[in-house]
């Protein structure tokens, strides 16, 4: 709907303040509000109200889960306005890196990744819906990890034998 809106005052000045004054008021004001320098948690909360509220519970679960051990522990006390694509390459590159040893029946040992592409991919599914929440907020003016390479397996990496 448009409507005609008219303010004045002692100078050209003082009316164009206060007609941006009347459309401010009129526009309301938002119930959460994120900006630059907001923290990343904040954005995690605003994010799990709309998963719970629209996603299955098993699905809330395994974000929670992810958020709490892995993504706020490295995350969390960022600014958003720190949050670009240099930051996020190197957060999960830090995952991709990390190795866990397994002893295997025959004896030896061999390192292994301590995440798996599949679950390295949730962490990221987890981080760009926290930072779209950033973007809808336009405290970021565009989402860092749709930049990022795709998430693969690792060269020469052989799929588990089925079990069952």
């Amino acid at each position: 709907m448009t409507r005609k809106i008219e303010r004045s005052g002692k100078s050209r000045t003082a009316a164009r303040l206060a007609l941006q004054d009347e459309l401010r008021s009129q526009r309301g004001e938002r119930a959460e509000v994120l900006r630059p320098e907001s923290r990343f948690r904040d954005a995690v909360t605003i994010y799990l109200g709309k998963v719970t509220a629209r996603r299955e519970d098993s699905t809330t679960d395994v974000y929670s889960y992810w958020l709490e051990k892995l993504v706020l522990p490295q995350l969390g006390e960022l600014r958003l306005g720190e949050c670009d694509v240099a930051q996020m390459d190197a957060f999960f590159a830090r995952l991709e890196r990390g190795r866990r040893v397994v002893e295997h029946k025959d004896g030896t040992t061999s390192a292994q990744p301590l995440y798996a592409a599949n679950t390295r991919r949730i962490h990221r599914a987890v981080v760009a819906g926290v930072l779209q929440q950033a973007v809808l907020h336009k405290a970021i003016p565009s989402n860092p990890v749709r930049e990022l390479e795709r998430i693969e397996s690792p060269k020469g990496h052989r799929k588990a034998t089925p079990r069952g």
